[in-house]
């Protein structure tokens, strides 16, 4: 195993970003409709939303 590069860091910290919008947005969801099964349901069809919506508005690299 290799030390984690700055990086690499911040990739995880994007994706611990991602999730914990995705569960908060979840979680306000199922509470606002009384209904905590949505919680699970939710939350990873809601991160694909959010990380689609983020691609939308993000210019793509040209590759070499």
């Amino acid at each position: 195993m290799s030390p984690i590069t700055k990086a690499q860091f911040l990739k995880i910290v994007k994706a611990a970003a991602y999730v914990g919008a995705s569960a908060l947005i979840s979680g306000l969801i199922a509470a606002i409709a009384a209904n905590p099964v949505l919680f699970g349901v939710l939350t990873p069809i809601i991160n694909v939303i959010l990380v689609t919506v983020k691609q939308a508005f993000t210019t793509p690299t040209q590759l070499p």
